[in-house]
């Protein structure tokens, strides 16, 4: 197995001693991962020394502290870029030493993102129908204008005669 290195933090990990812990993590939680993913249409695998796990609208991995040797998360964040040490992914401040509790966590986040998200289409939403509303109420004035300065400009004209009626 090659031996590489991992920087998080600035302060160089191993992998092989990240991988065996990782494994071990792995394994001993593993039905009840496959419990809570499947109920989530959620996808994890094992990658070396982090898991990755896939949501509908999410990328996340799972690692080690190299401080505290307990679980971390690093989040892909799809619409926000952030600084970090991993191109594309930031760290998230939740620390433990379930996989369950961080699924759980990335559950919450993901619901909490798609809440949003729908918040954001319902004010986009009701600002594309005020922008009609208003559209609406300035071709009505137009058209209200159009109309009197004709009307204004036939005061002017002679009325026409009327024919006795026979």
């Amino acid at each position: 197995m090659e031996t590489t290195m991992m920087y998080v933090f600035d302060k160089p990990l191993t992998c092989e001693e990240c991988t065996r812990r990782m494994t071990q993590i792995y394994h001993e939680q593993l039905l009840p991962m496959q419990n809570l993913c499947r109920s989530r249409g959620i996808t994890f695998r094992l990658c070396g020394s982090m898991i990755h796990v896939a949501t509908a609208h999410e990328s996340w991995y799972v690692c080690m502290h190299v401080r505290t040797g307990r679980l971390m998360l690093l989040h892909r964040s799809l619409c926000r870029p952030h600084e970090s040490k991993t191109p594309h992914y930031h760290e998230q401040a939740c620390r433990s030493d379930s996989l369950t509790e961080l699924l759980s966590y990335i559950i919450d986040h993901e619901d909490l993102r798609m809440a949003e998200a729908d918040e954001a289409a319902r004010r986009q939403m009701r600002r594309v129908q005020r922008q009609r509303e208003q559209q609406t109420r300035l071709q009505q004035r137009r058209r209200l204008a159009r109309l009197l300065s004709r009307l204004e400009a036939r005061e002017g004209e002679e009325a026409p005669v009327l024919a006795p009626a026979v």
